[in-house]
């Protein structure tokens, strides 16, 4: 036979087991023969380190005493584990690219629906060093014009108002990078100033700007 099956400690009136030039398939399926083999040791086997493997390839020509079976693992545990390591697999990943897609969104919903339940509390301005940061198209001459010479000097230079503005032409550090100069400017003023334009709605500085206000409120 070339696949031999015996059940472990099953009674036997075998004295002598001839086993040679048998063509041995050294695969997890003849475990059961040599467990029973070392269970069974009243059964004499003429010869047994000449009983030798024909495949596979690997196994060929080794002592079917000398395999290792300890690898060996059931189809139905093998079956879970592939299942069991494929589900994690699969909820990393989701995980992750719901990480990666909807972070931001959900915890914007959740802190909105906080302060709907427990309502707005007015975040302490002891740190902020402007009264309100100014949000712009700079490349907009006209949008620029009217910001210094309208808005900042009626804000800043009427005796009535004493605002300080933060304004990116300015007050932005040079060198810095534009998200950690915005962040600092909406971190650093009690508000946030948007002056619109079509044009400046599609800007990504306007909706950066706009999402990391939104994130502070």
């Amino acid at each position: 036979s070339t696949n031999p099956h015996f059940k472990p400690r099953t009674a036997t009136n075998l004295t002598i087991l001839e086993l040679g030039r048998n063509p041995f398939d050294c695969t997890c399926d003849i475990g059961d023969f040599r467990r029973w083999m070392d269970e069974n040791l009243d059964v004499t086997i003429p010869r047994l380190a000449d009983v030798i493997c024909s495949s596979p390839g690997d196994q060929r020509g080794k002592s079917i005493v000398s395999l290792e079976l300890t690898t060996c693992v059931s189809d139905t545990i093998a079956a879970i584990l592939c299942f069991f390591t494929f589900f994690i697999t699969i909820t990393v990943m989701l995980a992750a690219l719901g990480h990666h897609w909807f972070y931001w969104d959900v915890w914007f919903i959740y802190h909105v629906c906080l302060a709907k339940i427990k309502g707005y509390r007015s975040l302490s301005t002891s740190q902020t060093f402007y009264d309100a940061y100014v949000s712009y198209d700079t490349k907009d001459a006209s949008v620029t014009d009217w910001v210094i010479n309208e808005l900042r000097f009626h804000l800043e230079e009427s005796e009535e108002k004493n605002v300080l503005l933060c304004l990116e032409e300015r007050d932005w550090d040079p060198g810095l990078a534009i998200i950690d100069n915005l962040i600092q400017s909406i971190n650093q003023s009690k508000k946030t100033i948007f002056v619109l334009t079509k044009k400046y709605a599609k800007n990504w500085n306007f909706k950066t700007a706009f999402y990391l206000a939104l994130q502070r409120l």
